[in-house]
Formats: structure tokens, sequence, C-alpha cells
């Protein structure tokens, strides 16, 4: 017997509904209409042959059985994002050297650094505060962070 795949577009929008819990956000994050999202999903129940969402006033909410397989959508939707992902972050090595002002490196990208840093973990990071772009500074610093 031959097995019949569900439509993707249905999959992810059971996927987004499923993690956003409304099919407006849903629609808004896939850039398609409230009226689209329920019509895929409604072909996917179709196809599946049970409801995987009530549908009532207040909106919508996952079936038991919908549930269940909302969870082994996304797991399978994430094993496909995550097949495309062949760079080796650790692969990845030498110096990078941002160059700022000290307002922008104190107040927006310090609060960066850690997340970049446990990404690539191989990578020198130079911050350099230029005087030249804000007054009141003498001189330059650099800061090697490892």
């Amino acid at each position: 017997m031959k097995r019949k795949l569900p439509q993707i577009e249905g999959l992810v929008a059971l996927e987004a509904v499923s993690r956003l819990g409304t099919v407006w956000q849903a629609a808004d994050e896939l850039g398609i209409t409230r009226s689209a999202v329920s019509h895929r999903i409604a072909l996917l129940e179709e196809r599946l042959g049970y409801e995987v969402l009530e549908r009532s006033g207040r909106g919508v909410s996952l079936t038991r059985r919908g549930k269940r397989y909302a969870n082994g959508v996304c797991k399978a939707l994430g094993l496909l994002v995550d097949a495309d992902d062949d760079t080796d972050r650790t692969a990845i090595d030498g110096t990078l050297r941002i160059s700022s002002t000290p307002g922008f490196a104190s107040l927006w990208l310090c609060d960066y650094i850690v997340q970049f840093h446990e990404e690539y973990p191989n990578v020198e990071l130079e911050i350099v505060t230029d005087p030249r772009r804000c007054f009141g500074y003498q001189r330059g610093r650099i800061h090697h962070l490892r």
C-alpha cells in the first residue's frame, strides 16, 4: 500500500498554530491570511481523517489526537530544518574585529557577546572603540575577548 504524505503547507500551518496558540498569530508569522491557515488545516484534517483542531467562538485549540500529531510534526519539521544546517560552527576560527562607538559597544553589543561566543567558540573577538566616533574620548581602546 502506497502512503500519501500530507501537503507541507498544512503541516507548517499546524506547527505554527500549535506553537503560537492562535490562527491569527500563525497567519501573521506565515505571511498569509487567517482563512488560508484554516483552509490548509482543514485540508490536512481531510487527508488525516480526523480533526486536529477544536473550533469554538473563542478560537481554536488542539484536540488530544491533534496534540500528539502536532508534536510529531514539530519534530519532523525540526529535522528538516536541521538537515540543511551543514555548517560546523566549531570549524570557524580566526579574529573578528568590530569597530564601534563606546556607547554602542557597551549598551548593545555586550548583550550579544556571550551568545556569539557560544555559537563560535574558536573566534577571537576584538572590539575597537574609536575616539573619532564619539566626543570626549582621547584614545581608542581595543578589548580582546576569548
